[in-house]
């Protein structure tokens, strides 16, 4: 009975990981009328290449939206991972001067959000808009990563730094000589949440880029998704 119930639950989630992408599967051949009527499901309907021949008449610009997300997700995990990193590592410590002032900064933002607007506001007056670095550094550094990094290196043996102290490390050396190194497990976790982040966000481009070339593949996908979409920068997907 037990492998029974093990194997529907297992099932059910196989198909509700799945299931969504033979639905879109079904979209992508599917014709303009039965989509917008919600009429496709698993099954295409009004069988169509359109959407295919599309992609393959505009893939210099696909090709071109893919290296911005790339650029975006290697660069932005990068310096976010690394910021992370050195500002967990000073929040761990007790005798860090104004510890607790610091960690009220990095926690109010789990609870309050600044909005939309306050955001754009900032990007503009940093003349960042139009730039590829407004992608970057506004989610550079989040709130929850940090607070998790500060735990491991709460949790990391005293007595490892202090031994580096003892051979005339400073705190930057035991962190990057014994700290780091023995860490890869949490910088590859806490790397991969921002990667992720990273590669799907795509309205921070919807409003901070309106040179439609620097647009990352998402920002590009979520307009072409939508077929007659609001912005449809190459004109795809009209069909």
């Amino acid at each position: 009975m037990f492998d029974v119930i093990l194997t529907v639950i297992m099932v059910v989630f196989c198909a509700a990981i799945i299931l969504p992408f033979v639905h879109m599967f079904a979209i992508s051949f599917s014709s303009y009328g039965p989509i917008i009527r919600n009429e496709v499901i698993f099954v295409p309907k009004g069988f169509t290449l359109d959407r295919y021949i599309d992609f393959l008449s505009y893939y210099k610009y696909f090709a071109k939206s893919y290296g911005n997300t790339i650029i975006i997700t290697v660069v932005g995990t990068f310096l976010a991972l690394s910021v992370t990193a050195m500002a967990a590592y000073a929040l761990s410590f007790q005798r860090f001067t104004g510890r607790k002032v610091f960690t009220a900064l990095v926690v109010i933002p789990l609870f309050f959000s600044a909005g939309v607007a306050p955001n754009y506001i900032l990007v503009f007056k940093l003349g960042l808009q139009d730039n590829l670095w407004a992608l970057i550094l506004p989610g550079m550094i989040s709130s929850w990563n940090l607070l998790i990094m500060r735990s491991f290196f709460q949790s990391f043996p005293r007595e490892t730094v202090e031994s580096g102290h003892l051979d005339g490390l400073n705190d930057a050396g035991a962190f990057f000589r014994l700290v780091l190194p023995a860490s890869k497990a949490a910088l590859a976790t806490i790397g991969l949440y921002y990667a992720v982040s990273y590669w799907n966000d795509y309205m921070r481009a919807r409003l901070y880029l309106s040179t439609i070339d620097m647009w990352p593949l998402q920002a590009v996908l979520a307009d072409v998704s939508t077929d007659y979409g609001t912005t449809n920068c190459w004109g795809l997907g009209k069909n």
